[in-house]
């Protein structure tokens, strides 16, 4: 990663916050504060960023196209990582693909064809929309104008509207406007369409139609309003990219964790775009077990089936029905094609690792399952329903047949419950949404469940990392475990942690097989 971002411009970024740490004091006082509400960690300084500031855009080569992918808040570099061409997966050196800029939301990157989103659209784990830049417009700042009206002329000459929009496709417009600005997301909306419309009545005689209830549109446009910068793109995707599709639609667990912050958590632990764990074959080298990935909480799966997609290199974007470039004038067609056979070519015939998931509620357990098998992990990931305190240590065999050998547990992920369970935001431009796996419990009931995870990590998976998503400090002290690092993300409108611990080797001698 160092050789990579030393050619990136980075602007912003989170800083490594480390929760305070509680003070010894009386009795009394120690359970005053474990009867403490759930504390979030402090908010990260965000740094404002001048859109306009983007000294890189004399750099564009001449016929790029420029592209913003965005991406939950803390996750740019993972997204800019995706889209290095060495990879050749969301970013490919056929199509020149060239990370501009990093904010911590998002990425700016060229590619010298509309192709170059293709494989961004396809292959990207983190990005939430990959956004095609038709026009970065200057407003007059004239204070005896309208800001609505300035806002109508220049979108309506800034692009070939009928080149963009054909007859008879439909349109939808999405904005987002800075803090303190004169037009509201609202108005700016109304403005935007109303300038689309006319333009095409004037070129071609009618205007766009909305798209139908529940359809998503064959255009679907994003503005952004920075001060007097007006920024205009096409939506290539349309439906946000955190949607895989594996989780199906009809039954959903009430506050799944968010496919893309998932797969930051993977990159957060040292994976990269073609590899899980790197280098893992060495420390297994001449043994007859694979190494083994576990989630003692995995709620709805989606850390696991995450990781067991990365592992066997499926594209996500394989998973979706279309795409809204499909239908789009400019739409290469035998290109498309040439990825999507290129994708089905780099997919593992079998996993390196064996997946293990499990949770205390069976009906999360049932729905883990079920997005398992629409993904086509069925026979990768095993999962099982019990208590953590219950799981078999190393040398033990459960009920279900699960055993593995003492150092065989690699790598841990988990979303242990938290006490708060984030708002949908799945809406936004600059953040993501998600929430944790975990059911609603009482103060108690989480202040337990952090207790029995770290009595797991000690004994069954020693001389391994584990990276635990938290968005309170007060709850993770329970695990009795020194986080060795803490990278933030913000999911919807809560600042969190990925945790990461380095577990060292058991204290204590593993408990007796029952057949012993």
């Amino acid at each position: 990663m160092a050789g990579l971002e030393s050619g990136w411009n980075r602007t912003g970024g989170g800083r490594d916050f480390s929760a305070k740490r509680e003070g010894r004091g009386s009795v009394d006082r120690q359970r005053r504060v474990s009867r403490a509400p759930p504390a979030p960690y402090p908010a990260p300084s965000d740094a404002t960023v001048r859109q306009n500031e983007e000294f890189w855009r004399d750099q564009v080569p001449v016929g790029h196209t420029v592209f913003f992918a965005t991406c939950a808040r803390g996750l740019g570099e993972y997204l800019a990582m995706e889209l290095d061409p060495q990879y050749e997966r969301a970013g490919q050196r056929q199509f020149g693909t060239i990370v501009h800029q990093v904010l911590p939301s998002g990425v700016f990157f060229s590619a010298n064809a509309l192709a170059g989103g293709y494989a961004a659209s396809l292959w990207s784990r983190t990005a939430t929309r990959v956004l095609a830049e038709l026009a970065v417009l200057e407003l007059p700042e004239n204070p005896d104008a309208s800001p609505a009206q300035e806002v109508y002329e220049a979108v309506q000459n800034a692009v070939d509207w009928s080149a963009v929009v054909l007859p008879g496709m439909t349109i939808s417009v999405t904005t987002r406007v800075a803090l303190g600005e004169m037009l509201n997301q609202n108005t700016l909306r109304i403005r935007v369409k109303d300038a689309v419309c006319d333009a095409l009545r004037a070129a071609v005689g009618e205007k766009p139609l909305p798209p139908a209830e529940n359809v998503q549109a064959n255009v679907p446009l994003f503005i952004t309003l920075n001060r007097t910068e007006l920024r205009v793109y096409r939506d290539l995707a349309g439906a946000s990219l955190h949607k895989r599709g594996y989780k199906g639609e009809s039954a959903m667990h009430r506050s799944s964790l968010n496919e893309t912050v998932a797969a930051g958590m993977l990159y957060m632990s040292g994976a990269t775009p073609t590899e899980l764990v790197p280098d893992i074959s060495k420390r297994f080298q001449g043994s007859k077990k694979k190494p083994v990935v576990v989630d003692p909480m995995c709620g709805s799966g989606t850390l696991l089936c995450e990781a067991a997609l990365l592992d066997l290199q499926i594209a996500p974007g394989l998973f979706r029905q279309e795409f809204c470039f499909e239908c789009w004038p400019d739409h290469d067609a035998k290109a498309f094609q040439a990825l999507l056979d290129h994708a089905h070519d780099c997919r593992r015939e079998a996993a390196r690792f064996d997946f293990w998931g499990n949770d205390v509620h069976g009906a999360s357990v049932r729905l883990a399952q079920k997005g398992s098998v629409r993904a086509g992990l069925d026979d990768v990931i095993r999962w099982t329903n019990s208590d953590v305190l219950d799981v078999p240590r190393p040398g033990e065999v459960s009920m279900t047949g699960l055993a593995w050998t003492c150092g065989a547990v690699v790598l841990t992920l988990s979303n242990p419950p938290w006490g708060m369970r984030l708002n949908d935001g799945s809406d936004e431009l600059f953040s993501s949404d998600a929430a944790y796996d975990g059911d609603d419990q009482s103060d108690m009931g989480t202040e337990q469940s952090w207790k029995a995870l770290g009595n797991f990590l000690r004994e069954c998976a020693p001389e391994s990392s584990a990276y635990l998503l938290s968005g309170s400090s007060f709850y993770s002290r329970f695990l009795r475990l020194k986080a060795d690092r803490r990278m933030p993300v913000r999911i919807g409108n809560v600042d969190c942690r990925v945790l990461k611990y380095d577990i060292g080797p058991r204290r204590f001698p593993a408990r007796k097989s029952p057949s012993a």
